[in-house]
């Protein structure tokens, strides 16, 4: 609309680096992980203050709830704080804009600061990775969250890692070591029929 185009068009140039990480976020995004982000793109705008206040000042921003402020303290300003758009229609109006080779740099940027800042965060950075168009980085990511996961008896969530690191695996060998994984991720969560369904498809192409 006209009224997202004119608040968006009085943004300089760190600003609307800022509000495109942000829109290609899917959902509210921590102030750390953009200060990091933006820190790769040599940006000098300042997250501690006027940089973000003016943003929520022009109905752009909004600052979201506080990511496990109840659990700890945070150690810098910006650790805890989250934010989100005023409206939806403003992160659209960005996202349109924004072409696919920078999306997917900027998908690049967010999976890089990622893995630097939230490592456990597994699910968050395989789909960065997988935006970036890097999906055999994805399939690796995910296959060594499922691994962690199975030494801390997490099956259920190694099912999954498992699941997204085999629908992306392009080798027919590798995939048949992944199927076998999964199946006895699957066995450890108590589903044993899906566990036979892929002990069986993955034992023959196996090595």
């Amino acid at each position: 609309s006209m009224v997202v185009r004119r608040r968006l068009s009085i943004l300089n140039v760190d600003e609307m680096a800022l509000v495109e990480l942000a829109a290609i976020s899917p959902g509210p995004v921590d102030a750390e992980l953009l200060r990091a982000a933006l820190l790769e793109d040599s940006r000098a705008l300042s997250l501690e203050g006027a940089g973000l206040r003016r943003l929520c000042g022009l109905k752009i921003l909004r600052e979201s709830s506080r990511r496990g402020a109840a659990l700890a303290p945070a150690r810098s300003g910006l650790e805890n704080e989250r934010y989100d758009f005023y409206h939806n229609r403003i992160r659209e109006a960005i996202k349109a804009e924004i072409p696919e080779p920078r999306s997917r740099i900027l998908h690049r940027r967010l999976a890089e600061t990622i893995a630097q800042l939230r490592p456990d965060d597994a699910e968050s950075l395989v789909r960065e990775l997988l935006l970036a168009g890097e999906e055999a980085r994805a399939a690796a990511q995910a296959e060594a969250a499922a691994d962690a996961a199975i030494l801390e008896l997490a099956h259920a969530r190694a099912v999954d890692l498992y699941a997204l690191a085999l629908r992306h695996c392009k080798n027919p060998t590798k995939a048949a070591y992944l199927r076998l994984r999964l199946a006895h991720s699957l066995e450890g969560a108590g589903r044993f029929r899906d566990a036979i369904e892929h002990y069986r498809g993955g034992l023959p192409d196996a090595e």
